[in-house]
């Protein structure tokens, strides 16, 4: 007995202290602009391992029934919204009402339509499983428009007949591309100060009911090149190693920030937009972030209200993150949420069935 005493004299409970901090920080990172505080960030990215470790000590305290239980139990409570973003439970699909106007929208990543696995060309497998889930809307990130596949064409593949591509400044053919079965009536680019990221909205008319959709794709994080950059210089002597990690940081951290800038710009049009809103992209942020705050803000995330399981969509990291959304304006009803692991690129395809509400009203 005075040796368990000792222990958690010594070891459980300042890991117990530390453990909250961590969670405390994590939550914070999601409300604090990086500009402000730029090492929040890893905390935010670091939430799993966080919420694992509190959820881990709460159980070992009520075990040994100590009121330390509790402190752990707060934190995962504090960060409750962050585990409802990452964990569902659905026992069935929303119902769709007689007549109602219905539409199925997609966003996917689809790395520049090259094989995560070993480079060979996706568009068609993609452009059919895409046709053969009858998707009335398609917003594709890292885009590549192909002279000889171009976005006429992969719309036809699809039949979904109205295409907008925003390119990269610095490209004739990278960017991000919308894809639609209803006639574009407005478009418009975000001023991204970016070599190979960018956003861009357009409107719609579904029906006679105008939608706005935003289709992103946010600064990267560059963390594949950067975990390469940290094997390279594994070997190295020590002050190449320290000047190599100092870089590694510095671009996260500016990453990060950019990030933060480029969230406030689209939340800034979502708030001025006078009809409802659909948000979707590639945002390199987990739902603990002040990226996915930011631009969420009063809209509703598709997978809270339909998803179901543990979901994440990027294919890298142990499956670790979300970082793909469909978010949406609460006069629009999500009826359906679909995700699932595909070997065409690192990110997974996210799919939802929207319902627009005849109260609603048309223009």
């Amino acid at each position: 007995m005075h040796t368990i005493k000792r222990i958690n004299r010594f070891i459980m409970i300042p890991v117990s202290l530390l453990t909250t901090l961590a969670g405390i920080l994590a939550f914070l990172a999601g409300y604090i602009s990086p500009s402000a505080c730029p090492f929040l960030m890893l905390w935010s990215l670091g939430m799993p391992l966080i919420l694992l470790f509190n959820l881990i000590l709460a159980i070992y305290w009520g075990i040994n029934k100590k009121y330390w239980t509790f402190l752990s139990l707060a934190i995962l409570f504090l960060n409750m919204d962050y585990l409802l973003s990452i964990f569902q439970i659905t026992l069935s699909s929303s119902p769709t009402p007689a007549g109602a106007t219905t539409f199925k929208i997609a966003s996917y990543n689809v790395k520049t339509f090259k094989s995560w696995n070993n480079g060979y060309p996706t568009q068609f497998d993609i452009t059919r499983y895409l046709q053969n889930a009858r998707v009335d809307i398609a917003c594709f990130q890292e885009y590549y428009n192909a002279p000889r596949l171009n976005a006429d064409s992969l719309g036809k593949l699809m039949d979904l007949p109205y295409t907008a591509v925003s390119l990269l400044k610095n490209t004739p053919h990278q960017g991000t591309a919308i894809f639609s079965k209803y006639p574009i009536t407005g478009q418009g680019n975000f001023p991204f100060d970016s070599p190979s990221n960018n956003a861009f909205w357009i409107d719609i008319l579904i029906d006679g009911y105008p939608i706005r959709i935003i289709n992103c794709h946010l600064e990267t994080t560059n963390f594949n090149q950067k975990r390469k950059d940290i094997h390279i210089y594994a070997h190295a002597d020590a002050s190449n190693q320290i000047a190599a990690y100092e870089n590694i940081a510095e671009t996260l951290k500016n990453n990060t920030i950019q990030r933060a800038i480029q969230a406030r710009m689209i939340h800034q049009l979502i708030d001025t937009t006078p009809h409802p809103v659909i948000v979707c992209g590639d945002f390199n942020d987990p739902p603990s972030s002040y990226t996915y705050h930011q631009i969420k803000k009063k809209l509703k995330d598709s997978f809270r209200s339909q998803g179901n399981g543990y979901a994440y969509t990027y294919r890298g990291i142990r499956h670790l993150l979300r970082i793909d959304y469909i978010l949406y304006s609460p006069q629009l009803e999500c009826l359906a949420y679909f995700s699932e692991e595909k070997e065409w690129s690192d990110h997974n395809p996210v799919i939802c069935t929207m319902l627009i509400p005849r109260s609603y009203g048309t223009i």
